[in-house]
């Protein structure tokens, strides 16, 4: 039986017009940031500001793995996040633990994964869909909000999207400083 062969990754940002790093993502995700502040109110723009924002912050995390990849850099990463992980691990197995930690510590964050990978697929198999997160604002009079609950029904937040972008952009602003990542 044949094996299958690991073809190499190729760096793609000539394909992302301005967008060549972490930093540059986290610029994009501000803007988007304050591009939801106009959309406070507004459907659907309320909702694909969110939306967009969501996907913008989930994503950091892929540039990031892609970066402490090409840099050698895990072993910083595994030291300052408590991953467990080789330093010699490829992009996709440090890609797989930074967005775990990512949910472990950030109810943000979870939203985040939410809302970015039921926004690309669609349909989410049982066991990765979170039943504690709701965008509601289908109708016309609920407004363009995020919620987390936990077990039980408790909310743990109820944000605008505005906030909720804000909250994002302060999150992977953390997690690039916690990793000596230049963010300005």
């Amino acid at each position: 039986m044949a094996t299958k062969k690991q073809m190499p990754d190729i760096d793609a940002t000539s394909q992302t017009f301005q967008v060549a790093s972490s930093k540059d993502m986290l610029r994009k995700l501000k803007w988007e940031a304050g591009q939801s502040q106009q959309f406070i109110y507004s459907k659907p723009q309320g909702g694909y500001s969110g939306l967009n924002t969501a996907v913008t912050a989930w994503h950091t995390l892929d540039w990031i793995a892609a970066e402490l990849s090409t840099a050698g850099q895990w072993k910083k990463a595994i030291d300052a996040l408590g991953l467990e992980l080789k330093p010699t691990c490829t992009t996709d197995e440090g890609r797989a633990k930074l967005q775990k930690y990512a949910m472990n510590s950030s109810a943000v964050m979870q939203a985040a994964e939410q809302l970015a990978n039921a926004y690309k697929h669609r349909e989410r198999l049982a066991r990765f869909f979170d039943y504690g997160v709701h965008t509601p604002g289908r109708s016309p009079d609920v407004q363009i909000s995020i919620t987390r609950t936990i077990a039980g029904g408790t909310e743990i937040y109820g944000m605008r999207v505005p906030h909720f972008a804000g909250e994002l952009v302060d999150w992977i602003e953390r997690l690039m400083r916690t990793l000596e990542f230049p963010v300005s």
